[in-house]
């Protein structure tokens, strides 16, 4: 488990074209760096705008269940994260993620 107490969170950035999510915990006053989690070859999420504290767990077998119901295909290489906030269960699948501290400008992107 990862957890990433005192940010806040946002789904920021989806590109089509190559599958790639990026989640962001922005700069402000009282952080001098971004926090990007960065997603590749997206196959699935269900994820609101706004997030709160963030904990990356990985799935149980309830999340498995989820998204199996949903994504009966999965590729070989799809993994799937769950990120908790405010006590609710978000799930990805995808082929991989990273975790990013940056200081990118508010609409610089982390993908080339």
């Amino acid at each position: 488990m990862t957890r990433f107490a005192s940010r806040m969170f946002q789904t920021w950035q989806f590109r089509v074209s190559h599958g790639e999510l990026l989640v962001r915990s922005p700069k402000d006053a009282n952080h001098s760096t971004n926090i990007d989690l960065m997603f590749a070859g997206v196959e699935y999420m269900d994820l609101p705008r706004h997030l709160g504290q963030l904990e990356v767990h990985e799935p149980d077998e309830t999340d498995i269940s989820f998204i199996r119901e949903r994504l009966p295909k999965r590729g070989s290489s799809d993994k799937i994260f769950v990120l908790i906030s405010n006590g609710r269960r978000y799930r990805i699948v995808a082929a991989g993620m990273k975790v990013s501290e940056n200081e990118l400008e508010i609409f610089d992107s982390p993908f080339r």
